[in-house]
């Protein structure tokens, strides 16, 4: 595996871009203000609109933060922010007139009176406030009318005569002065930032909390500004690519599934066509901030959560702004490619999904639909669903009815839709009214693991995992949510145990095992709770069991399924949606309701039956060779290399 470098100015830069929004401080100092003003000076610089528009964003979000009851001091007040605003004008990084802009700013500063002012430093007190006056009158303006009345401006002249703001070493040299001189209309250059600010001499350290200009990223950064080299795409050189195929994965529990394995099989399929897709796994904890690494041929970009993410009233919100800081970071690597092309795989990333069709309208976005989430809240109970979509405006509801309607418009926005199943394209054509040749169907195929082991090879391998030779072992692999129809099996496994004391219960996946357990009681030493394990050790399992169950109340396809099958493991599955499309009853597996004594007892024939166990899993290994197996029928993966 091989790690890209970064140097630290783009280490410090992705951590800035990517939690910029979320700053909680709004101010000069340590806040958002101070992040605008280094990503304008930046956009100058390196002459690349897409940090100027970042800037501009991120003021938009200092003018909805801006309340009433914000202090007026410079560090992280009034003063700072409009100073900001001054700053950009006067340096030619934004257009505007301040007066009018900063009007409402100005006559909330004149409520406080200077000569009641104790407070003499440059961050807090009389020092920033004179500072931020001193700024305003410097405005280029086509009248001469001023921003502050004559009696505010006589009572700030009188206050400053009284006080020593030499006391704090960190107001500006000669700043009353100033003011004097301005005051009487004396010609200055145009502002820059204050001394203890331009000169915030600091080292990139993990000990860096603060992202604002004052001892933070931000500052560290425009330190740096005039050290570094910098080309006009942002400081990454590059040459000319053709196609660019980005896929998106967030590091969410499904990615250790379903989600994780189709990905994985994806790039197999794509590298095959002799291209080379670049993965982009959002929300990941392997780094802080942004990291890239380099595996077979594949670049993978992971980019962090967003620590201090506190929308929990708005999380749409917080979405929308993590979303935008990820367009913003990965710009630089989207532009090196002509065509470019977005493949999702969350019903949740419509804004996403918008920002980059947005900025990139010529680009293609792709969705695989692996999931909705009203199949979730409502156990894939259709009918339910249907009553729901006639009655929506009952309050019980509206949750629902609010994701069908974001999943709604997320699919609309797509250029092209991928569904895994018969169901879930009928599913998008009539509930979500998606038209039919945006969406092409491609049921999932894996690469072939199958291994034919020898009887004495599998007594090894079970007694490898502890398991006697004896035993029969029943195995469920996946999350351990109620829609996995986990409680249902455990209940009939429960049931099934007092007749035969052979049984054993293999469990494989992650969740809240609390419950599980007391639904065991007393059989805990028939169960064994595997938690997640790696592909390898599953595959093992399913080698040396007898049975594979899967009560699903919903499926959207069924990865573990095919998974059973490819290794030949005769299966019993809810008889749901996508299961009943991949597994025939009787020739492939065993389809039963979502009824206990159903379950306990197709699992109790099935033990007894070796001869159907027999049928059921050669006829399900060949059905997966046909249909599945992407190794021999690629009809599957060549129809999704037609959308690119």
């Amino acid at each position: 595996m091989n790690i890209h470098k970064i140097t630290n100015f783009q280490q410090a830069l992705s951590r800035l871009i990517l939690n910029a929004c979320f700053i909680p401080n709004i101010g000069l100092f340590h806040g958002r203000m101070g992040c605008v003003l280094f990503l304008a000076v930046y956009a100058r610089h390196t002459q690349n609109e897409m940090y100027e528009n970042f800037a501009s964003e991120l003021l938009d979000t200092i003018y909805e933060d801006l309340n009433k009851e914000l202090h007026f001091n410079l560090e992280d007040g009034l003063c700072g922010i409009g100073w900001g605003i001054e700053y950009l004008v006067q340096q030619g990084l934004m257009q505007g007139d301040t007066d009018e802009i900063l009007w409402e700013v100005d006559q909330r500063i004149m409520e406080y009176n200077p000569l009641r002012i104790s407070d003499l430093s440059f961050r807090r007190g009389l020092g920033g406030l004179t500072f931020y006056v001193i700024a305003r009158l410097l405005a280029v303006r086509e009248t001469e009318k001023i921003p502050f009345d004559w009696n505010y401006l006589q009572s700030l002249k009188t206050a400053l005569s009284q006080a020593n703001l030499s006391e704090d070493p960190e107001n500006p040299i000669g700043l009353k002065n100033l003011f004097i001189e301005v005051l009487q209309g004396e010609k200055h250059p145009k502002i820059d930032l204050p001394p203890i600010l331009k000169h915030s001499n600091i080292q990139l350290d993990k000990e860096i909390s603060s992202f604002g200009l004052d001892k933070g990223i931000a500052g560290f950064l425009w330190g740096q500004l005039l050290n570094i080299t910098i080309c006009t795409k942002g400081g990454i050189n590059h040459s000319f690519i053709e196609k660019g195929i980005f896929i998106f994965e967030e590091k969410t529990r499904a990615i250790n599934y379903g989600i994780g394995t189709y990905i994985d099989q994806l790039v197999k399929t794509i590298q095959t066509n002799h291209l080379n897709p670049i993965i982009i796994q959002l929300r990941s904890n392997k780094t802080d901030s942004f990291l890239i690494e380099e595996q077979d041929g594949i670049k993978y970009i992971y980019i962090a959560p967003i620590k201090n993410m506190d929308f929990n009233s708005d999380i749409e919100k917080g979405n929308t702004y993590y979303y935008k800081s990820i367009f913003y970071l990965l710009y630089p690597y989207f532009i090196m490619y002509k065509d470019l092309f977005f493949h999702l795989n969350h019903m949740h990333e419509g804004e996403l999904a918008q920002i980059l069709k947005k900025r990139f309208p010529l680009s293609k976005v792709i969705l695989t639909v692996h999931y909705t989430n009203w199949s979730f809240q409502l156990l894939g109970n259709k009918s339910k669903f249907h009553q729901i979509l006639i009655n929506p405006e009952e309050d019980e509801y509206k949750s629902i009815i609010n994701t069908f309607e974001k999943e709604k418009k997320l699919l609309h926005s797509c250029d092209k839709i991928i569904a895994i199943s018969q169901h879930s394209y009928k599913d998008l054509v009539e509930l979500y009214q998606i038209p039919s040749n945006k969406i092409t169907l491609i049921s999932h195929g894996i690469k072939d693991c199958f291994r034919n082991l020898t009887g004495d090879e599998k007594i090894d391998l079970r007694a490898k995992y502890g398991f006697q030779e004896k035993e029969q072992l029943i195995l469920f692999a996946g999350r351990l949510d109620t829609v996995k129809g986990i409680e249902l099996l455990i209940k009939a496994f429960v049931s099934l145990i007092s007749l035969n004391p052979s049984l054993h219960l293999i469990i494989a996946g992650e969740g809240n095992f609390n419950e599980l357990l007391s639904l065991a009681t007393p059989y805990w030493s028939r169960i064994t709770f595997t938690g997640f394990i790696e592909k390898k050790v599953l595959y093992d399992l399913f080698s040396i069991c007898d049975i594979g169950v899967l009560p699903s109340l919903h499926e959207e396809f069924g990865y573990v399924a095919l998974e059973m099958m490819m290794m030949g493991l005769p299966l019993i599955v809810g008889k749901t949606t996508g299961l009943s499309e991949l597994v025939v009853h009787e020739e492939t597996g065993l389809l039963v309701s979502t009824v206990r004594n159903e379950l306990a007892n197709t699992i109790e024939y099935l033990l007894q039956s070796p001869s159907v166990r027999y049928k059921l899993a050669k006829n399900a290994r060949k059905e997966f060779i046909e249909h599945y197996c992407i190794n021999k029928k690629m009809s599957n993966p060549n129809k999704y290399i037609t959308l690119l």
